[in-house]
């Protein structure tokens, strides 16, 4: 059998794991590039400006997501061997520390607008979703969440994952107000499997369930109706990232090779490298 089903670093409680849940894999002084292209007749130079990102304190740091001047990160403000992560954001030379009350670790996953969703995990290991927009916080979970699990943000919208007093996966929708409870109807609900939302672009949430054989499939939600996405061939399909209506993602073919894709809502566009062996399609702005 094969699956290629990612969990998102999937909290629950007891067995609620901080190593993975504060992304403790870091980049020192992490750069945004931002790209200058000079469009005439003849093509120029291109003129590239870097800004160092590293918040006061810092000894490494880790960029999550960037929406307009709005760039999200974690930063380790500790240089022994017990980390000390803390998330930011960071506008035109100013950072500010984005941590929710009650959090003893906080994890970003992603930046719209002004808008930044994660997760933090409380004194008593419990995972909990959030909602940050200056200043402000709302806390995500789900009716009977036992750990909660926001994975991105669009506007006010975020999806993600949470587990139930069974440890059953399931997919949340939440639009600053109500909660859309999202179990895709092909989707093996036991243990640690269900349906794993990862991204939105409008009414539409994209994601990964596995099924009764553990193999995993794409698929898209929209207003109450599940589509699976598996390319041709795809005997696994893992959903990543989302543009509009163009979806990133990568699947394993029964020759146990992974390829890239890139689905418009009609068609499957193939993505092989000729240099790699494996090909993975992990975003798409």
């Amino acid at each position: 059998m094969k699956t290629i089903l990612e969990q998102r670093d999937f909290q629950v409680v007891p067995a609620c794991r901080a190593k993975s849940a504060m992304g403790l894999i870091v980049r020192s002084n992490a750069l945004i590039a931002l790209v200058f292209l000079s469009l005439s007749p003849v093509l120029q130079a291109q003129t590239i400006t870097y800004t160092t990102i590293n918040p006061p304190g810092s000894y490494s740091t880790d960029l999550v997501g960037v929406s307009g001047d709005n760039v999200v990160g974690l930063y380790n403000a500790s240089n022994g061997q017990s980390p000390n992560f803390i998330c930011f954001i960071y506008n035109n030379g100013t950072y500010t520390t984005i941590d929710p009350p009650g959090s003893t670790a906080t994890r970003a996953v992603g930046v719209s607008g002004d808008s930044v969703a994660g997760y933090y995990i409380d004194s008593s290991n419990t995972t909990h979703g959030f909602l940050y927009n200056n200043g402000t916080y709302v806390t995500i979970d789900p009716p009977g969440t036992f750990g909660t699990n926001p994975a991105a943000v669009a506007g006010t919208k975020v999806v993600g994952s949470y587990a139930d007093s069974s440890y059953t996966v399931h997919g949340f929708l939440f639009d600053g107000n109500t909660y859309t409870i999202l179990n895709d109807p092909l989707a093996y609900n036991y243990g640690y499997f269900g349906t794993f939302p990862v991204c939105i672009s409008g009414n539409n949430v994209y994601g990964s369930y596995a099924d009764s054989n553990y193999i995993s499939h794409g698929f898209l939600f929209n207003n109450g109706t599940y589509t699976t996405l598996d390319p041709p061939s795809s005997i696994a399909t893992t959903i990543m990232a989302v543009s509009g209506n163009n979806v990133a993602g990568y699947y394993l073919d029964d020759g146990n090779v992974y390829h890239g894709f890139l689905y418009d809502g009609h068609t499957y566009t193939i993505l092989n490298d000729p240099f790699a062996g494996n090909t993975y399609g992990l975003g798409k702005r």
